[in-house]
């Protein structure tokens, strides 16, 4: 038939047979530009049962190079089944002569289809694959297309059409055993282990051949950011000479991917042996020939891959000795079961690892359950309640090959015992600042306080004092605690009174010896059947399990005679709600059941009451989730309002919507008037209907119109309404900020639009750049978000009597803006190391870095303008990432801000903390659907996907989530400072997301991946002390550790951008070095492993080596010894050094280090970027200059 036996053998046919193939089609030759890829003639053949053999001529002879070929295979003759629009069960063909295949259910949904045997012979394609094809009166019909294209550009050169062809029947012989239907190894032997990889190259019995430098048929170079020189591809071959005689076991180092990755070894075209790799847990392996060979030199030795995989295979040995035999193994570590609170419930924490992915089972106290699917890192949760008993369990873990891990251990149903604390009688003062030209009175102030490990065990050993020394009623919360179970953090609630531009002092006494008088305040939250009541002192709020998301009804006492009368009703027959309309003009609203109404938080000075569920439409169908909590004040009229939208549609990935906003019914029969802030000090007041959008940050339309003169550029966000004997103030918080806003009043009532409705061409018009930088989600004259988006709103309602005071609204509303705050001296928060090792700004040692910081702030503030970074999705982030990406806070800048906020004490940071960490939160990480707790990198319009091209070469329009692109410190530090409970739940979602099944069979590619993984999720682990976050982590420095490279440092092949020689040179990126060693030494700092300690040091050794130039004072961006060095990432390098002169004391560290980053701080340091990691390295400077 004339293919060559080797072929055939490729192919999957019988050299003992010739193959007869039919035309089953001929077309012109048209195409003159690529004659070669012109489609002029198709054969077909059945060479078995189910198993087909194609020739595809071409005017010309048929080349791999820059072609891909696909042809659409209709198996059943029906257009009606199969992929949809195509009607096709399987596509076979190649990609630059790699095989190619997809497969489809006849509903058009995907399945897996084995991929086809690729040959070129004399200039005709052959295609060989599998399937089952309709027969009919003794013969083959098909419908088939084929589309030849090139692959850069990717374009279609010819394509045939839907061809419907009888060809040869299906016959019952049976086809060769092709190398893709290996079950078993043949000859050869496995074992594995980078470091045994490593002993068998460097020893020089043995013989060692690059896979990138032996002869490639049909495998391309692994350009790619992976360990080793390797090449890869299925259906392909590599061939080595061998160059000496000698006695030698044969073998070759696979990296086990996904999927049965066949080989075979030839040795002067004689099968030698077969293996295949079907581990599929991303680790290299080494296979040999169970024998060894005799050689005599010259012999040629031949690996073949099979048609399925990758089939990425590094260097090709002759071992002198057979190597050790090693397994996988299959263990189960680090169980811990603790007793623990899970939301007001009592339950059993079990964690473990296991070092496969394993469905566990767990048997505990009469309870069976089975994990819903395979993972490395574990945590189920087991209900019981707190009898002090103890309870036995079992943990089953089921091995690939069929059999059963075990283990078991006890755990007490009890709490942890009590922790006393150090501490008996210490005192923290607490400043808290008003910078307003007006006095505030009774302003709740709730914010985090640290303490050190071991000082505090009870939050009723606290109590606070005034200025004058009086006790003032507290409510103070655990935030989090030390792993020895002392307090780390408490979140404290009380009100201050500040004369205007003034600072007052308290003081907040603890520890044993300190008790706290018992408060006596008018807070209380009742239930009442269904129905929950907050009384405040002023003000009743009641809401209702089955009727609303919001309150159902709420009074205000305005005569202050401690009663609420039918006359003091606020809201009427009509409950306050949210209302949210799509495209279509079908209403979602917040007036039905919501899914939970709790009571989240409760004391003598605040309540908050938390309310989840979905806006529905008046058929019940519910679209977009929404949380919001109402933050309720002891003796005030004022209300918090914290309402998150979330975009949680389970089907397009983008969903439209036309406006989201919050309506406030008004009494009927009274005479309301109005005042509103409009931005400059300008007010306007007034009966009638009033409407003023804010679509742009710099401009508002109101109707009534505005008087001449008024500039409307940025409207305040506040309004005031009045009957005369009550009115309510309400705020937003941010309002131009986060356009588009609106507020409206009208015969209904007051309305706060979030997200109001515009018509279309509001921002059509505008240039490509504005639309990518600014209105993104705004065209069109809808909304668009891409699904998991959610977003807060911050909003303030001020109850009062009597008619609107223009002073007081303002007031209030101002205050809203940045609230009140207790601040702690930059010495506490650094000194408890609740952050690490920080040096305070106070200290006076390091004025050229506080030089530095205030650049940074001023630079950070004027490119905000700059950019115009406001709006709905974009407040909180930076512009200009790659030219046109949103920054997606890289990297953390809420962390930044907020480590230079505790250094400083001062109150700017801490508000840009605030505005970064709700974006990052909001905006940044996915929270619905399957990648819920995912963060999207830096893209054009955050998320991606809102462009297909890039802008003038620059930019990434599809987004995307890796861990490398990924922190929670800010969450943390956030959480923590403030008490924003969503800070915290982020926090969780995103270390959840990426310490489950993400962690099955772990690897990395460069270590920032591992480095930043690192981070976020051991910041976790010091939020919740959940074990399953250390045991994530765990994970990641097992691998790290096992990927070094002998004599120090890790080293990877470095991609275009690190290098652009060939070969590739080997080694990593400055920062991302930098990265790496922060989250070792995070690690370290936690479970002190001395494998870590001489981790760091060998990557000291390796920046020093192949990173540092001496006369550039800086560093070269990649270990390419092309690359020049220079000092704009000194800060992040320097990090790798400082931690070694620490654990190691070479002195040559600490005076590269500090070179570094006095070059530094001398001009390459601009951006709050940089502010995550030189907060700790000037502690590290502080101490090499004081010589410790």
């Amino acid at each position: 038939d004339g293919l060559p036996d080797e072929v055939e053998e490729r192919l999957g046919t019988d050299p003992r047979r010739p193959e007869v193939l039919e035309q089953v089609a001929t077309f012109p030759a048209t195409v003159k530009e690529r004659p070669e890829l012109d489609i002029v003639r198709v054969d077909f053949g059945n060479v078995g049962r189910d198993r087909w053999l194609w020739a595809v001529h071409t005017a010309k002879p048929y080349t791999f190079e820059n072609a891909g070929l696909i042809l659409y295979l209709d198996l059943d003759a029906d257009p009606k089944t199969g992929r949809r629009d195509m009607g096709c069960e399987v596509t076979v063909g190649h990609s630059l002569g790699r095989p190619t295949a997809n497969g489809f259910e006849p509903d058009g949904s995907p399945r897996a289809v084995p991929a086809p045997r690729v040959a070129l012979v004399g200039g005709v394609l052959y295609l060989c694959h599998d399937a089952t094809i309709r027969q009919e009166g003794g013969r083959t019909r098909l419908r088939f297309s084929i589309l030849s294209e090139t692959r850069e550009p990717h374009r279609t050169v010819d394509g045939t059409g839907w061809v419907t062809a009888l060809g040869p029947a299906n016959s019952n012989r049976k086809p060769p055993v092709t190398l893709d239907e290996l079950v078993a190894n043949e000859g050869f032997e496995r074992t594995e282990g980078l470091d045994l990889i490593w002993q068998l190259q460097a020893d020089p019995a043995n013989l060692v051949f690059s896979s990138v430098e032996a002869e490639r048929e049909g495998m391309d170079y692994y350009d790619a950011e992976y360990r080793w020189p390797a090449v890869r591809g299925a259906g392909g071959s590599l061939t080595v000479t061998v160059p000496r005689a000698g006695r030698f076991y044969p073998a070759v180092v696979v990296y086990d991917t996904a999927g049965r990755e066949a080989y075979e070894l030839r040795i002067d075209g004689k099968v030698a042996g077969r293996f295949v790799a079907a581990e599929d847990d991303r680790r290299q392996r080494i296979y040999f020939l169970s024998r060894p060979v005799e050689f005599k030199g010259g012999e040629k030795l031949t690996l073949r891959t099979g048609g399925g995989g990758a089939h990425i295979t590094e260097d090709l040995f002759l071992l002198a000795k057979k190597p050790p035999v090693r397994g996988r193994a299959f263990e189960i570590r680090h169980v811990q079961a603790e007793y623990v609170n899970r939301a007001g419930e009592g339950a059993i924490r079990l964690t473990w690892i296991t070092t496969w992915p394993a469905q566990c089972t767990v048997t505990c106290g009469g309870q069976k359950l089975t994990e819903e699917k395979p993972v490395a890192n574990h945590r189920v949760y087991i209900p019981a309640p707190a009898t002090g008993a103890t309870w036995r369990y079992r943990i089953e873990a089921p091995r690939p090959d069929g059999k059963q891990v075990s283990q078991t251990g006890t755990v007490a149903l009890a709490p942890p015992k009590p922790f006393a604390g150090t501490a008996k009688h210490e005192r923290i003062p607490l400043k808290v600042e008003n910078p307003y030209p007006f006095p505030l009175d009774g302003f709740l102030v709730t914010s985090g306080v640290p303490f050190a490990k071991g000082e505090l065990g009870d939050p009723d050993h606290v109590r606070l004092l005034d200025g004058a020394g009086r006790e003032v009623p507290l409510q103070p919360v655990v935030a989090g605690r030390w792993g020895d179970g002392s307090i780390k953090w408490l979140r404290l609630s009380f009100s201050a009174t500040v004369d205007a531009g003034k600072t007052a002092t308290h003081t907040l006494e603890y520890g044993t010896q300190v008790s706290r008088a018992p408060a006596r305040t008018p807070l209380a939250c009742v239930w009442k059947g269904d129905t929950l009541q907050v009384e405040t002192g002023p003000l009743r709020v009641e809401f209702e399990r089955t009727r609303s998301g919001f309150p159902i009804a709420v009074w205000y006492d305005h005569n202050a005679d401690g009663t609420f009368t039918s006359d003091e009703s606020l809201t009427g027959d009509l409950p306050i709600s949210a209302r949210l309309h799509d495209t279509k003009a079908v209403s979602y609203t917040t007036l039905h059941a919501p899914r939970r109404i709790e009571i989240e938080e409760s004391g003598p000075v605040r309540a908050v009451v938390k309310v989840t569920g979905s806006y529905q439409s008046g058929e019940g169908k519910p679209w977009f989730a929404y949380t919001t909590r109402f933050v309720f004040h002891a003796g005030s009229a004022m209300v918090r309002v914290h309402h998150t939208w979330g975009a949680d549609d389970p089907g397009e990935e983008f969903v439209e919507f036309e406006r989201i906003g919050l309506e406030f019914p008004l009494a009927a029969r009274e005479e309301w008037s109005w005042r509103i802030g409009l931005g400059h000090g300008q007010e306007r007041e007034g009966r009638d209907a009033l409407s003023l959008r804010q679509l742009r940050d710099d401009s508002y339309t109101l109707e009534p119109a505005a008087p001449a003169g008024v500039k409307t550029e940025r409207a305040d966000g506040w309004i005031d309404l009045s009957n005369g004997r009550w009115g309510v103030t309400a705020a937003v918080r941010d309002f131009w900020q986060l356009y588009p806003k609106g507020i409206g009043v009208d015969a209904e009532g007051l309305k706060i639009d979030l997200c109001p409705d515009f018509p279309e061409g509001t921002y059509d018009g505008c240039s490509k750049l504005d639309e990518i930088k600014l209105y993104f989600a705004l065209m069109r004259g809808k909304y668009r978000v891409r699904r998991g988006v959610q977003k807060q709103h911050d909003l303030l309602l001020a109850f009062h009597p009597g008619q609107a005071d223009g002073d007081a609204a303002r007031h209030v509303s101002q205050a809203f803006q940045e609230p009140l705050i207790a601040v702690c001296t930059p010495e506490r928060y650094c000194d408890t190391l609740v952050f690490g090792e920080i040096l305070p700004a106070t200290a006076g040692r390091s004025p050229e870095y506080e030089k530095v910081c205030e650049g940074v702030y001023e630079n950070y503030l004027r490119h905000r303008d700059a950019t115009r970074g406001y709006g709905l999705l974009n407040f909180g982030d930076q512009f200009g990432e790659r030219k046109v990406n949103w920054s997606n806070g890289e990297y953390d800048h809420h962390h930044a801000f907020l480590l230079q906020f505790i250094r400083t004490g001062d109150r700017r940071w801490y508000f840009l903390g605030d505005r970064a960490a709700r974006h990052a939160i909001d905006v940044d990480t996915c929270h619905h659907g399957p990648r819920a707790g995912g963060v999207w990198i830096h893209a054009m319009g955050h998320t991606g996907g809102y462009f297909r091209e890039q802008y003038e070469g620059s930019g990434i329009p599809g987004g995307g989530f890796t861990p490398s692109h990924t922190w929670t410190e800010g969450f943390c530090d956030w959480y923590f400072l403030s008490g924003d409970p969503t800070a915290a739940e982020n926090a969780a979602l995103v270390a959840d997301y990426y310490g489950g099944a993400y962690l099955n069979n772990y690897d990395y590619s460069n270590c920032r991946d591992n480095g930043w993984h690192l981070l976020l999720t051991l910041a976790t682990y010091r939020l919740t002390n959940d074990p399953y976050y250390l045991n994530a982590a765990r994970i990641i420095v097992e691998r790290t550790l096992e990927r070094q490279t002998p004599g120090g440092g890790w080293h990877r092949q470095m991609v275009p951008g690190h290098c652009y020689c060939m070969p590739r040179h080997r080694g990593e990126a400055n920062f991302m070095m930098g990265v790496l060693a922060n989250g070792l030494a995070e690690y370290y700092r936690e479970t002190s492993d001395q494998r870590v300690a001489q981790a760091l040091l060998g990557g000291a050794k390796q920046v020093v080596a192949e990173l540092w130039v001496e006369d550039a004072n800086g560093f070269r961006y990649t270990s390419c010894p092309k690359m020049k060095g220079y000092i704009a990432n000194n800060d992040m390098t320097a990090g790798m050094l400082f931690y070694a002169y620490r654990l190691g004391g070479d002195r040559q560290y600490a005076d590269i280090a500090m070179r570094a980053m006095k070059a530094a701080f001398d001009g390459g340091i601009r951006s709050i970027s940089h502010l995550r990691w030189t907060p700790r390295l000037i502690y590290h400077m502080d101490r090499v200059a004081r010589g410790e």
